[in-house]
């Protein structure tokens, strides 16, 4: 978490490896099995507009059960003054204080 909130400092945020954060189910050191929770955010407009992906999806524990399957993405637009500032509040949930809150267009 504290990877992500220092990735979300550049400017400009990278195209090819844009901030992510992900959780889920895998093992260490390896990619996730499932994503239960992403957040992406990453370039979209050469007007300093950023695209922000947001994934949410339940467990699936065992193969035949894939159609149970419940997910949801969601996408808006942000800009880097909204990203400065959700920056700063998840550096102070980091440390244990107040919320975290991502403002979009």
């Amino acid at each position: 978490m504290r990877e992500f909130s220092e990735r979300l400092k550049g400017y400009p945020l990278a195209e090819e490896d844009p901030p992510k954060i992900e959780g889920g189910i895998g093992s260490p050191g390896e990619a996730l099995n499932q994503i239960h929770v992403g957040l992406t955010i990453q370039p979209y407009s050469s007007s300093g507009k950023l695209l922000v992906v947001v994934e949410l999806a339940s467990e699936v524990w065992s193969t035949s059960n894939t159609e149970l399957l419940q997910q949801l993405t969601t996408r808006f637009l942000t800009e880097y003054w909204a990203i400065n500032e959700f920056q700063k509040s998840l550096d102070s949930v980091l440390g244990g204080e107040g919320e975290a809150f991502l403002q979009g267009l």
